[in-house]
């Protein structure tokens, strides 16, 4: 119906259509048609164009396919990113929280060494005091930890032997309770003393050192 009113009106008319070729294939043209007239401007006929765009169409197609699949590709990774994001979110609130326990902890543990009446000791395997805590140091008669830098832990005790008996029931069961034996003081005198240690060790097994509280 359109091309003919163009052709009324004197008009070209351009448009794509399907023809079904000899051989039952189908192809997409492109038909400019024209009409053709006489002197007296009387149609007689139309002189059309066509142009195989069958082509062109596939080209489009495959234009539009890949879009479609570019633009689902684009999705997808949207998706995974706002996924990726949401857990490294959770990852962050949980890291948060458990960073905040510790620290709590670690509140809680340096609150109790601090204050407790009882010695609270860490100590290596040769003997060196790494930390000591005030009432620890009040036990032994010291004035600050510094001056029991220079001390050696076999050094405090009254018998050497009690020490080593100590460290082997350690090393046997990685746990000591209500050990007994006797410190010798900075001034020279005696205490009895009860310790509870623990031992901690590394990947390979080997003492790295000695926690203990001593009452």
């Amino acid at each position: 119906m359109q091309q003919t009113r163009n052709r009324k009106k004197n008009l070209t008319n351009t448009y794509e259509t399907i023809l079904k070729c000899k051989d039952q294939s189908l192809k997409n043209i492109l038909v400019s048609a024209s009409p053709l007239k006489e002197n007296d401007d009387t149609i007689i006929g139309t002189m059309s164009v066509i142009i195989d765009i069958t082509d062109r169409k596939k080209a489009e197609e495959l234009l539009k396919n890949s879009y479609r699949e570019m633009e689902q590709k684009v999705k997808d990774r949207t998706a995974e990113l706002s996924e990726a994001v949401q857990e490294l979110n959770a990852e962050i609130i949980e890291r948060n929280r458990t960073e905040a326990a510790l620290y709590d902890s670690e509140e809680k543990f340096r609150s109790i060494f601090l204050d407790t009446r009882e010695m609270i000791f860490i100590s290596t395997p040769d003997g060196k005091i790494i930390d000591i805590n005030p009432a620890g140091i009040e036990m032994l008669g010291f004035k600050s930890k510094d001056e029991l830098e220079s001390k050696k832990s076999l050094d405090l005790y009254k018998n050497p032997e009690d020490r080593q008996k100590l460290l082997s029931k350690l090393d046997k069961n990685n746990f000591v309770k209500d050990y007994e034996y006797e410190l010798q003081k900075k001034d020279g005198t005696y205490i009895t003393v009860i310790e509870t240690s623990t031992v901690a060790r590394d990947e390979d097994q080997n003492v790295i050192e000695y926690r203990g509280i001593i009452r």
